[in-house]
């Protein structure tokens, strides 16, 4: 890349679920290729049963620290599923869908679209 990193957002239906039990919710998630990691209101995540696991503290731009809960999911787009870590977020923001997701389920953004499309990947095998 140029080293420019391009941002994509759009909304899609995310079915979000418990790692054991399957509870799950579906979603209208902004995709948001800014983030790393998927951010859901801490009161849906806890509808279903998902309790923190651990904690995430980030720097933000303008230089204040902002720690958040974290657990784990399984999300469901596009007809795969991927268990992920997901930030406990605020009531006030839409879910949002980070990299990391896309990443494990191999896929990318495309922009025009405005869509999720698969990786093309080519392995290359040594000996």
């Amino acid at each position: 890349m140029n080293g420019q990193t391009k941002t994509a957002a759009f909304m899609m239906p995310i079915v979000v679920s418990h790692l054991t039990t399957g509870a799950s919710v579906t979603l209208d998630m902004l995709v948001d290729t800014s983030t790393i990691y998927s951010r859901i209101p801490a009161s849906i995540l806890r509808r279903i049963g998902i309790e923190p696991r651990d904690r995430e503290v980030v720097e933000l731009v303008h230089g204040t620290w902002l720690t958040n809960d974290m657990g784990d999911v399984h999300l469901s787009l596009e007809g795969l599923t991927a268990p992920v870590p997901c930030v406990f977020g605020p009531e006030q923001e839409p879910p949002t869908l980070g990299r990391l997701v896309l990443e494990s389920l191999s896929l990318k953004v495309d922009e025009e679209q405005r869509r999720l499309v698969p990786v093309i990947r080519r392995w290359v095998q040594h000996g």
